[in-house]
């Protein structure tokens, strides 16, 4: 049985950008022991805090050549290209010692919307 809360908050920004943060929040206690780990009942907390920024493929190629040579060198195609960055951290603290660790994601995505 557990509790958690979840914040989230999204920003729109110039460009095409955007930025993404949350934080969750949870709690979990289990009913019973796992004999093979401990006698005792398992009681858990976990943070976890993520972080997204995305933009548009032109905003990193189109805005700063056509700054420095007045012109657009992405293909149409490309213009719709949506470059997004994450990063994660997770800590969980546990009564049980083989339970507790900390852990950092990052990961790079590429997307792209397709129209019929």
């Amino acid at each position: 049985m557990g509790h958690a809360v979840n914040l989230t908050h999204f920003w729109i920004l110039p460009k095409g950008q955007f930025l993404t943060n949350s934080v969750n929040l949870s709690r979990d206690n289990y009913e019973a022991p796992e004999l093979t780990i401990s006698g005792m009942n398992r009681r858990d907390k976990t943070i976890q805090a993520r972080a997204v920024y995305g933009a548009p493929l032109s905003f990193y190629v189109d805005e700063p050549v056509s700054w420095i040579w007045g012109k657009d060198i992405l293909p149409g195609f490309l213009k719709d290209i949506i470059v997004s960055l994450t990063y994660e951290y997770s800590r969980a603290f546990s009564n049980i010692t083989n339970y507790t660790y900390s852990n950092h994601k990052s990961s790079f995505m590429l997307s792209k919307r397709l129209e019929f």
